[in-house]
């Protein structure tokens, strides 16, 4: 076993010529070494990236990021194992919460909508088709498809991580649960596109929709950290990245209708996972020389 993990190491440490490889084959030898966290990793990949913009605004940004302590990358493991710590504190709660009474009635919810939907999907296919325009043109759709491809997803969980450690976290497992389940369902149903076009992934990939799926993972994120102030322009992009994917005739409309539901579900779940459970009221008995005290505490 020794051996096989040294020679992984020497692959991964190998000098490969092709500078493609040469940032993750960095980054990856720098976590198998126990040397850095992989968001530390993460965190400096994506600073990197930006700075290769050669943009003089985020460049300052970036300096200002790393000069203040607050917002450089903290170990929020406490220095427990980083991957049990993400499956035993962050993904399993997250797992085990979702299936609450209101977790299923979403659940149920999300079948009943798409089974209605799923009857419009032809109508609606063909008036895009047709050349309606379900309130875009076919620039803004192309625009919306790009912007809801992950990239930014994954860009904006980083940066709310940066000045939002804890909030940052649970969108993170919101947009990582949604990514595997939008995986899952997608091999298992293995429906095809509109017009058979192109998939992302090896097998049939039209439903949900990732793009939408992931936008409303983001938007609920956001609204349950932020209220209001996030819940506004979070749900108004993930709609419209939803109306795009239809526009571009990538997906059923019941492929979205799906995909809004599963983000919303894991969304949701993520950030029920920490809540403390509340008892409406408490009873503390206390010894005291006479006999015993009795206090009760309860919370509104």
């Amino acid at each position: 076993m020794q051996g096989f993990n040294k020679k992984i190491l020497d692959m991964i440490n190998k000098d490969w010529s092709n500078p493609v490889f040469n940032g993750p084959r960095s980054g990856l030898s720098r976590i198998c070494d126990g040397l850095h966290y992989p968001m530390h990793v993460s965190g400096g990949a994506v600073g990197l990236s930006l700075y290769k913009l050669k943009t003089p605004f985020l460049k300052t940004l970036i300096l200002i990021m790393f000069l203040f302590p607050s917002l450089v990358w903290s170990d929020p493991t406490h220095g427990k194992p980083f991957f049990p710590w993400v499956w035993e504190d962050q993904l399993k709660p997250t797992i085990k919460k979702s299936y609450d009474r209101t977790g299923v009635t979403i659940f149920a919810s999300a079948l009943a909508s798409t089974f209605i939907i799923h009857q419009y999907d032809g109508k609606t296919f063909d008036f895009s088709e047709d050349g309606g325009n379900l309130w875009m043109s076919k620039k803004m759709a192309g625009d919306l498809g790009k912007i809801g491809n992950g990239l930014a997803g994954v860009a904006l969980v980083t940066t709310q991580y940066f000045i939002d450690e804890n909030n940052g976290i649970k969108s993170a497992m919101a947009l990582i649960l949604t990514s595997a389940s939008h995986i899952a369902i997608t091999a298992t149903v293995r429906r095809h596109r509109p017009r058979n076009r192109s998939d992302f992934l090896p097998w049939p990939s039209s439903f949900p929709s990732g793009h939408t799926s992931s936008a409303f993972a983001l938007a609920g994120s956001m609204a349950y950290s932020y209220g209001l102030r996030g819940a506004i322009p979070g749900y108004l992009l993930a709609g419209a990245i939803g109306v795009s994917r239809i526009k571009e005739n990538r997906h059923w409309i019941s492929d979205v209708v799906g995909g809004a539901f599963l983000g919303s579900f894991w969304a949701r779940a993520s950030f029920r996972a920490h809540e403390l459970e509340k008892s409406a009221y408490m009873i503390i008995p206390t010894p005291i020389d006479d006999g015993m005290e009795v206090s009760v505490n309860w919370s509104l």
